[in-house]
């Protein structure tokens, strides 16, 4: 739980938003391997974010 304490109380944080903690810090950025430490590749991926993004508007306004 400290970590969430550290996103929620944090005032550096207020202007971070958005980023990926891990261990009372900010993530090193991404790790391929994901073993002990970083961002998986597939919580950086921006065009499954963007694919995501379209499904759900379609989803939501139940447009094709």
């Amino acid at each position: 739980a400290a970590t969430v304490v550290y996103a929620a109380l944090d005032p550096e944080l207020d202007e971070n938003g958005g980023a990926y903690l891990e261990d009372c810090a900010v993530s090193a950025g991404v790790n391929p391997d994901k073993t002990a430490w970083g961002i998986a590749p597939y919580a950086a991926d921006m065009a499954a974010a963007e694919r995501l993004w379209k499904i759900s508007e379609q989803m939501v306004t139940g447009q094709n």
